[in-house]
């Protein structure tokens, strides 16, 4: 734990720490009250003994009786000394008394051993860290042990030091930085290929280095023939790292045709250099955002995502829904055609090429209660380029929790449980097609399933796209295997065909936005239920 004190007078040194007390002497104990208390029959006894620190020893008449939080049974009614210790915190002792037909709860508070240090430096506005932590003041109070401790400045040479705080000191400890001799280092690319013509981060590259002293820098981008398309002069560093980032345009404004270029950075007699490739080929798709990943409809599909792109999707919408036949419904309150009205919020991220990360939350509002889902997921897509379009094909993996039934009654993927899925996909560009197959086990909301409640469902996908709209026709088959133990789930140990979606995905994307509209209608067909489902909403890209 690190402290800071706003002002201590500085005297001493690291090599001469003064004791700021006496640890041999020690108060009279005082007496213990319980924090709670509770009557107990047959004038038994009961203590449990808690503290701020884990694992802290308790010691009763002097005597070790367990770790904190510690419950004991049928003590004998009386006065007890009562000690609690762990290395690194001052001990403390109390007088507790236990008493017949109570069962009471005490509460000691631990403190660390610690010690004042402060720093000095030279330069003065050297930032020092603590273990890694930085100190926001120039003392600090510092818990008994070693401590590793840096001071860092730019145009300096990093000092590190080992240093050791006893209890009640106070030292100081001087840093004199040498200064660091000029070079820039580690020349990187945040892709190594990007197309200009996406909109927000995905048309974008940063170039980033190391710099150890004040200069200033050139960076040139170069063609294959070493033609200079753009010259960016970076002012005199006044940190360590040193970043542009361009939008693959030349000093025209133009974007810059297909193929690999070269970025180099000339400081004083330094040189680096590093490639990359502009392809206009990489696209952003047209997505919504699934359980299972970004996907058309309700089906995560295997297309993939550039790297470094994060995108927010906010949507909502209505369910109306026509029941028929003696189905027990978890919702028996409603009443006419409409069901719920759904509000989600959706993040993604992609920190590699072929992997996508995303978390989805969502409320059904207008449904007793209001409940809540919500699934992560890990998206794997790759690639292979052929002549005529792109086959993309991939894995998806899946976790939700959902606190009721979403659609009724049990035996859709609606989100809930554990899921694996396999994808395929074929991109020609303007006609995306995608084959998604997912097993889910405990799809049904609740925790009384017992491994028994299994779905497997498959997708076909179909998306048109061209540069402003998008629109995909989707259709799922859920087929249930076995049942859950809830009371209203009907469902027989086999139904290859339990239930049936299908919907509509369209997308329009505003000229140079980096936002998406998005609407849908879907389907969810039951045997004697039938859903609809109408939802509309906006998706950011980072």
């Amino acid at each position: 734990m690190i402290a800071s004190l706003g002002a201590f007078a500085q005297t001493g040194t690291a090599q001469n720490s003064m004791p700021a007390a006496n640890l041999d002497i020690e108060d009279e104990p005082q007496v213990l009250k319980s924090e709670k208390i509770q009557i107990i029959k047959n004038n038994r006894t009961k203590i449990t003994i808690r503290s701020n620190v884990n694992s802290a020893a308790v010691f009763l008449n002097g005597q070790f009786e367990g770790n904190t939080d510690l419950t004991i049974n049928d003590l004998p009614a009386g006065r007890y000394s009562l000690r609690l210790e762990k290395q690194g915190y001052e001990p403390k002792r109390y007088i507790i008394h236990v008493r017949a037909g109570q069962e009471e709860t005490f509460y000691v508070e631990l403190t660390k051993y610690e010690g004042y240090v402060t720093f000095n430096s030279k330069p003065a506005d050297c930032q020092i860290l603590v273990d890694g932590t930085t100190i926001s003041s120039g003392t600090v109070l510092l818990q008994e042990g070693e401590h590793t401790v840096s001071a860092r400045c730019f145009g300096y040479k990093e000092e590190t030091q080992t240093i050791y705080v006893f209890r009640r000191t106070y030292q100081v400890v001087s840093f004199e930085l040498e200064e660091a001799p000029f070079n820039i280092l580690n020349l990187k690319t945040s892709r190594s290929s990007f197309n200009p013509s996406l909109k927000g981060s995905p048309g974008k590259i940063k170039f980033s280095f190391y710099a150890t002293n004040k200069g200033t820098a050139t960076v040139k981008i170069q063609d294959q023939m070493s033609n200079t398309a753009v010259i960016f002069e970076l002012a005199e560093f006044t940190t360590w790292t040193q970043g542009i980032t361009w939008d693959g345009r030349d000093s025209r404004g133009l974007i810059l045709s297909d193929g690999v270029y070269t970025v180099s950075v000339d400081s004083a007699d330094k040189h680096l250099e590093q490639t990359f490739t502009i392809d206009s080929t990489i696209k952003l798709p047209s997505v919504t955002l699934t359980p299972g990943g970004s996907g058309i409809g309700n089906l995560p599909q295997a297309f993939r995502l550039p790297k470094s792109t994060f995108a927010l999707e906010l949507s909502g919408g209505a369910v109306l829904a026509d029941i028929s036949g003696d189905i027990p419904l978890y919702r028996e309150d409603s009443e006419g055609t409409f069901y719920a009205s759904p509000l989600s919020l959706g993040l993604l991220y992609c920190p590699l090429d072929f992997l996508e990360l995303s978390l989805k939350g969502a409320l059904l509002l207008g449904y007793p209660k209001t409940p809540g889902l919500i699934t992560g997921a890990a998206k794997f897509a790759f690639r292979s380029k052929m002549t005529s379009g792109d086959l993309d094909w991939g894995f998806t993996l899946r976790a939700g929790r959902t606190g009721a039934g979403t659609w009724e009654p049990y035996g859709a993927d609606t989100g809930n449980g554990l899921s694996i899925g396999g994808l395929l996909g074929w991109d020609s560009g303007i006609v995306y097609a995608g084959l998604t197959s997912q097993a889910v086990w405990y799809s049904t909301a609740g925790t009384d399933n017992e491994g028994s409640d299994f779905v497997w469902n498959n997708g076909l996908a179909l998306q048109l796209n061209t540069e402003l709209v998008s629109a995909g026709l989707w259709g799922s088959l859920s087929s249930s295997f076995a049942h859950s133990k809830r009371v209203n789930d009907l469902r027989g140990k086999n139904d290859w065909t339990r239930a049936v979606e299908t919907g509509l995905d369209l997308h329009i994307r505003p000229l140079e936005a980096a936002f998406m509209f998005n609407a849908g209608v879907g389907t969810l067909l039951f045997e004697k239920a039938k859903y609809l489902k109408i939802t509309a909403g906006v998706t950011v890209i980072f």
